[in-house]
């Protein structure tokens, strides 16, 4: 069960948890982060922070 949980579900920051098919877009932001477009919340871009980014990109292949 833990393994299919990490395999949805990732944890960009503190405050963020999203699951992969809620990604609508990716694209690099300032300073080494990248920010993210969803596809439930359009308004709303989440910030990958710079401490997880290389970790982010791994777990998407």
């Amino acid at each position: 069960m833990v393994y299919y949980i990490r395999s949805i579900f990732f944890r960009i920051s503190r405050g963020h948890l999203i699951n992969i098919s809620a990604i609508k877009n990716i694209s690099i932001h300032s300073n080494s982060r990248l920010r993210i477009e969803l596809f439930h919340y359009p308004s709303k871009d989440v910030i990958v922070s710079r401490e997880r980014v290389q970790d982010f990109k791994t777990w998407l292949g």
